[in-house]
């Protein structure tokens, strides 16, 4: 099994020589001291491997579809009259309302971006200069009259992370790893792409606590450390069992550098977001139509949400987080030497909230909507551990020969949600 860092380089290389090419076609409209007619294949990509394949990959669709237009109407990409950038700004336009599917994502402020990152790598003066012209600046801001609210991750209720904590240890094979997925997301306030960045030889584990780094993430190319506390809001330890599962990826396959794969590469996001959305059905007893409204950054941000309401410490809130704290100098943060502590500082402010009987609520837009906070020892969360963490196994068992489409088992689980959480608004 190959590691997700060397297929991530391989695919940076790949999108950076494509680049290259455009960037050698170009070259008369350069303003570059290098002459990119001549230079050589490798330093044309170096120009562009300090972007992620993502960066790379976003923009060159847009691009493409830039100098197709040119093609067709005899221009030249990095000299264009601003006549006709205009005309192919009104007809991206014009497709964007009229297209349906993946067309309707090429609107003119993506492909604008993309020619702008184009024009800045291969030093296109004219092009640059044009782009900062008032009457195309306006296209980024034409449509800021008709946004409509940004659309973002919901908390995933306090019971629910119970469960999953409560049946993690029952669990055995593939089930155990995604459950632990989970977990470690949602305690770790994680990416789904720092999860699959993990930097597995690097993971300690204290009597209280599991610590460790991802080898890079969306923010830093130099990775981040994190830290989760063993015990859980359930007291299962179910870093326990995390550890457990590490301990066993490190020994059978030393050089993976992910968390969790599907036949022999890193699972992707679609496949993790299905398996994620069927263990709040199977596990939480969620109803489906309400698990579908949860996605994996859900669980990047619950603890997050928890701690802003049980008001932890702004400071060791921002560690949950991985971000920075603009109180103080970025300096202090750095010199302090440690990153971890004030994170797991944070969850034990949680847990002792936790533990007296306070529960969270689920703030629905932006707090606009409803805050239903849940009672501690209601009958749902008290029933025999033993029985209900059994029959949420067995039912996960079942997990990989279900498809995509969810659980149409209506008998799997109590719709515990109409108890819980309040839809607002839609």
């Amino acid at each position: 099994m190959g590691t997700a860092r060397a297929s991530e380089d391989q695919e940076r290389a790949r999108l950076a020589g494509i680049w290259a090419g455009f960037a050698r076609t170009l070259a008369s409209s350069s303003a570059s001291a290098c002459d990119f007619s001549s230079t050589s294949a490798m330093s044309l990509r170096q120009l562009f491997l300090d972007r992620a394949p993502s960066t790379l990959r976003r923009h060159l669709s847009g691009w493409r579809l830039w100098v197709a237009f040119c093609s067709i109407h005899d221009l030249q990409p990095g000299a264009p009259p601003i006549s006709a950038l205009l005309d192919f700004l009104e007809r991206l336009s014009v497709g964007a309302l009229e297209d349906r599917g993946n067309a309707r994502q090429r609107n003119a402020l993506g492909v604008l971006s993309a020619m702008t990152f184009a024009a800045a790598k291969l030093s296109l003066e004219s092009l640059q200069t044009l782009l900062r012209e008032p009457m195309i600046q306006s296209w980024k801001k034409g449509d800021k009259w008709k946004r409509s609210r940004v659309k973002e991750a919901v908390p995933i209720p306090f019971f629910a992370l119970e469960k999953l904590e409560q049946v993690v240890a029952g669990a055995s094979g593939d089930d155990r790893i995604l459950l632990c997925a989970i977990l470690l997301m949602a305690w770790g306030s994680l990416r789904w792409s720092d999860l699959q960045r993990l930097d597995l030889q690097s993971i300690t584990s204290d009597a209280t606590s599991i610590r460790g780094w991802c080898w890079r993430t969306k923010s830093s190319v130099r990775g981040m450390p994190w830290g989760v506390l063993r015990c859980g809001c359930a007291a299962s330890n179910w870093g326990d069992v995390l550890f457990n599962v590490i301990s066993e990826i490190r020994a059978q396959r030393p050089t993976q550098d992910f968390f969790i794969g599907w036949n022999g590469k890193p699972m992707l996001y679609t496949i993790m977001l299905a398996q994620f959305r069927r263990c709040l059905v199977l596990v939480a007893g969620l109803e489906r139509e309400v698990a579908w409204t949860f996605s994996l950054h859900s669980l990047k941000c619950t603890l997050l949400s928890w701690a802003l309401q049980c008001k932890v410490d702004p400071v060791e809130r921002a560690a949950q987080g991985h971000h920075r704290h603009h109180g103080f100098s970025q300096c202090v943060q750095r010199y302090s030497r440690d990153d971890v502590t004030p994170q797991l500082n944070c969850q034990r402010a949680l847990l002792k909230v936790l533990d007296s009987g306070w529960r969270p609520g689920v703030p629905l837009q932006r707090g606009v909507g409803c805050l239903v906070h849940e009672r501690a020892g209601q009958e749902s969360d008290t029933e025999s551990d033993s029985s209900g963490s059994s029959s949420s196994s067995a039912a996960l068992s079942d997990l990989d020969n279900q498809s995509d489409g969810g659980s149409e088992n209506g008998g799997i689980g109590r719709a515990l949600v109409a108890e819980h959480i309040i839809r607002c608004g839609a």
